[in-house]
């Protein structure tokens, strides 16, 4: 997923007294939700004037502007190195597994092991993103991934012989992963301001899956050619290049209360203060949801290109590269829409073209077709995670950004499930048999959303 927050977002009307009536409300929620006092309320109330201004105007953004932001080059950059590391391990170690145990079940855990480490980390995670220097937490969580990545490479050289071997490593992985997204997507929000988070969170996901996912690619030439070693290994290289990269950018002064409370009271506020937004809580519901029956199907990947196209590691990069096509495309046409006032509707919409998509895609045994739908695919994941972001960060205070980022990993580590459920009906029944499954529960999701949760049709 990247996230944006012009102003007040998830407009319901079209005229510009609805409008700033949302606007109001959206401020006056962001005071609710405030649970460390002191200097988050004064802020609030300096920013109601221009919450309200930015109601009125809902026009499209010249995306590449967000580039004259000072110091947001430099955290484009680092993101997109940590992408490249982040794609060359995880596709890397995806094969490994696959190709030395044979079990696409056994892969697919690698993947199911990650997001149930999240889910006990992110609470915690979205607090310590809130209250220590955002820049020194990524340098260190970033060294912390590469020491992790270097030593699965170094547990390659004679083979892992059992996906048992690895799990452990993986867990690590996610857990770090809980502290990276909140961390760069916040400092995303601090660097660029709310005027202009659409924009230049919908460019770094742009530049993150335009060019980190040929990190993928890299990933998969090097463990054709040497083995999967030395692909981890330069995973981890990146993984550091990014930290210092990202330890290099000063964002501008965070609110001072948002440091003042424990990580623990933090943690347990973040939760409450999500809990009491019924719109947040629907729209982590739907993340959850199609997190399980839609993205994880990149559990099952490396089986379909492997049993169903008849291709190597490389092959496998080059599926994963359409993909990574398809959601910079996908989130390029997002960010010109600006600040479209009918959000709601369009998340729905793309979940319908992602089930159908993916229906399609368990049909295809051509690698032509396969690519094109793979990059439908991508661009509905990457959208969808793009509209996620900026609709969440629309409904809550400056001092809960890492927080409510926090709390959307919570939600998506529950993909652990579907990375299981997708496996484990790949390995007794048939991996296109698994990519139906997926195709028709996010039709389920899709009318669900549409019929139920008037409130999400109406942001």
């Amino acid at each position: 997923m990247a996230n944006e927050g012009t102003g007040p977002l998830g407009f319901a009307r079209g005229d510009s007294g609805s409008r700033a009536s949302v606007a109001r409300g959206i401020v006056a929620r962001m005071s609710e939700t405030d649970t460390t006092g002191h200097g988050v309320k004064a802020e609030t109330a300096a920013r109601q004037g221009a919450a309200l201004s930015a109601a009125r105007r809902v026009r499209p953004v010249a995306p590449l502007t967000v580039f004259s932001i000072p110091g947001y080059g430099q955290l484009w950059t680092g993101c997109v190195f940590l992408s490249l590391g982040n794609w060359a391990e995880r596709l890397s170690v995806g094969w490994l597994v696959l190709t030395e145990t044979g079990s696409i079940l056994a892969a697919a855990s690698t993947m199911a092991v990650r997001s149930g480490a999240g889910i006990l980390v992110a609470p915690f995670a979205g607090a310590i993103a809130d209250k220590v220097p955002r820049n020194r937490l990524l340098l260190a969580t970033s060294v912390f991934k590469a020491c992790v990545v270097a030593g699965a490479g170094y547990l390659a050289v004679g083979g892992i012989g059992s996906q048992w071997n690895i799990l452990p490593l993986m867990a690590l992985l996610g857990a770090a992963q809980a502290f990276e997204i909140p961390s760069t997507q916040a400092m995303v929000a601090d660097i660029a301001g709310r005027e202009r988070t659409m924009s230049a969170l919908a460019v770094q996901s742009v530049g993150t899956r335009a060019i980190g996912v040929f990190g993928a690619l890299m990933g998969g030439v090097v463990s054709d050619r040497l083995g999967a070693p030395p692909a981890l290994y330069v995973g981890a290289a990146f993984l550091v290049i990014g930290g210092m990269t990202l330890y290099s950018v000063r964002a501008p002064v965070r609110i001072v209360a948002a440091r003042t409370d424990g990580v623990l009271r933090g943690a347990v506020d973040g939760l409450k203060a999500v809990s009491r937004d019924r719109t947040v809580a629907v729209l982590l519901g739907m993340a959850m949801f199609v997190e399980i029956f839609g993205f994880a199907y990149q559990a099952v990947l490396p089986s379909v290109a492997q049993d169903v196209l008849g291709l190597k590691a490389t092959g496998y990069g080059t599926l994963t590269v359409a993909a990574g096509i398809g959601a910079v495309v996908g989130v390029a046409g997002m960010s010109m829409l600006g600040d479209y006032p009918r959000k709601g509707r369009l998340v729905i919409g793309i979940i319908f073209v992602f089930g159908v998509t993916m229906l399609a895609f368990g049909t295809s045994t051509v690698l032509a077709i396969s690519l094109a739908l793979i990059a439908v695919i991508g661009a509905c994941m990457a959208i969808f995670d793009a509209m996620q972001w900026t609709m969440l960060q629309a409904h809550v205070p400056d001092a809960m950004r890492g927080r409510v980022v926090a709390a959307w990993i919570f939600a998506i580590g529950f993909g652990w499930t579907g990375h299981l459920l997708l496996g484990y009906v790949a390995e007794e029944i048939g991996v296109q048999w698994a990519l139906y499954a997926s195709g028709g529960m996010l039709l389920v999701a899709g009318t669900v959303a549409l019929v139920l949760f008037r409130r999400v049709r109406l942001l």
